[in-house]
């Protein structure tokens, strides 16, 4: 148990049970193994910028296989992902570029295509249909290193970034699976949709 990590926890996972469902979307689904290999060839791209430990990259996305790819890649590489809501006026996500350093956004929708600042803008669509030659190079990711930053709303003044590292998530994930009984049969939503409510 010390040492490990999502990244760690998610490679034993897709070793122990390379054809078991590890995502299911609206119109598309995918086992450990292909998630492992979908997101490792984002990881490589990400890699081919020298994005890695202790960079923030701005992920730009919907609720979709696509953000798990992208989550997963992002971490794989030992950087943080920083959740960017699409709805957000130019300028709050121009300030959170800024606070972040960073360099890429991260998106899983194809019409996203203009800067934030400096930073490209890239899909997942699109690093995945053009792969890059190198191949993705696993990096030691520690539990003490950040997984990801949220920015508050910002509602008292300019946005904070809270940073939340790998062994958090790793508890927090232990607590609910341990309190709610959760194991390999169980299943999660990312979003429900439940009929004639809000309609």
């Amino acid at each position: 148990m010390a040492g490990e990590t999502l990244v760690s926890l998610f490679g034993k996972q897709a070793r122990l049970t390379p054809e078991a469902l590890a995502v299911v979307g609206v119109d598309r689904t995918l086992t450990y193994a292909a998630l492992d290999r979908l997101s490792s060839q984002v990881a490589a791209y990400l890699q081919s910028l020298a994005i890695g430990l202790g960079d923030l990259v701005l992920v730009q996305a919907h609720r979709s296989v696509e953000l798990i790819v992208a989550l997963l890649a992002v971490i794989k590489t030992g950087a943080a992902f920083v959740p960017l809501d699409r709805q957000l006026p130019l300028a709050r996500k121009e300030y959170i570029a800024r606070q972040c350093n960073a360099a890429l956004v991260l998106s899983t929708h194809p019409s996203d295509s203009w800067p934030i600042l400096a930073c490209r803008v890239e899909t997942v669509a699109g690093i995945l249909a053009s792969p890059t030659a190198v191949p993705f190079r696993p990096v030691d990711v520690s539990p003490t290193d950040a997984m990801y930053v949220i920015f508050t709303s910002g509602t008292t003044g300019n946005p904070k970034g809270l940073v939340i590292e790998h062994h958090s998530v790793l508890g927090l994930i232990r607590l609910h699976n341990r309190d709610l009984g959760i194991d390999a049969s169980s299943r999660g939503t990312l979003m429900v949709v439940v009929e004639g409510v809000g309609t």
